[in-house]
């Protein structure tokens, strides 16, 4: 049996989930890396994705890929959580032109430092589940 968590999580997002939320677990897992949604009508991106844009309130969105790389602003050791495995590194990424995600960061929090650069990956959790966090850029 898998890790109950990420059942519940896939569960989850099928009941509750919007079509953005849903559009986004399923390009993940075709594409293999994250999308946000950029507005047609003012050109503002969302992510998480939205069904309608938050800036102009239009209702024409489309997929866009999250860029390559973005740069570590804050991270901090969550030692006990329920959404992210404990102890595990959270972060705050911004990306141009999308703003600040909050994510895992992959590696030792005592090997990070602010302002570094980093890259997105894909984790493949089995059962049609992924999910991305970031990695140090060499």
């Amino acid at each position: 049996m898998g890790n109950p968590l990420e059942e519940f999580t896939a569960q989850a997002v099928s009941v509750f989930g919007n079509s953005a939320s849903k559009g986004f677990y399923e390009k993940l897992n075709e594409d293999g890396y994250p999308s946000a949604t950029r507005c047609t009508g003012c050109a503002h991106v969302s992510y998480p994705p939205r069904e309608h844009c938050p800036a102009c309130f239009g209702g024409e969105v489309e997929w866009v890929k999250l860029p390559e790389h973005g740069t570590l602003n804050a991270f901090t050791t969550n030692k006990r959580g329920l959404r992210f495995t404990a102890p595990s590194v959270i972060g705050v990424v911004e990306f141009e032109g999308i703003g600040l995600i909050i994510g895992p960061i992959a590696g030792d929090r005592h090997e990070l430092q602010i302002g570094q650069k980093v890259g997105v990956q894909v984790i493949d959790l089995g059962g049609g589940m992924s999910y991305p966090q970031f990695a140090p850029v060499e």
